[in-house]
C-alpha cells in the first residue's frame, strides 16, 4: 500500500521521506482515537543516542551495517 503525498515528501535526489508521526497519528485518529487520546513524543532516536538506539546514527558513524528497531502503542 501506498502512502498518500500529504505524508511523503521528495528530498530531490530520488528519495523520499515519510512522515511516519502524522501518518500514525492520523491512522489512530481514523480508527475512531480523539486527540486527546493520542500522545506523539517529540523524541528523537537520532538526536537523542544515549537513550534511544539509532540505526541512522550507528550506519552514518560506520559503526554498524544493521540493527534493530521497535514501537509500541499503549491504550489506556
Amino acid at each position: 500500500k501506498q502512502f498518500s503525498s500529504t505524508y511523503v515528501k521528495s528530498t530531490g535526489n530520488g528519495k523520499y521521506l515519510l512522515d511516519l508521526m502524522k501518518a500514525n497519528f492520523d491512522l489512530a485518529k481514523g480508527m475512531g482515537l480523539k486527540n486527546e487520546q493520542i500522545q506523539v513524543l517529540p523524541d528523537c532516536t537520532l538526536c537523542q543516542k544515549d537513550e534511544y538506539y539509532s540505526y541512522r546514527h550507528e550506519t552514518q558513524q560506520g559503526l554498524s551495517k544493521e540493527g534493530r528497531n521497535y514501537s509500541w502503542i499503549k491504550m489506556i
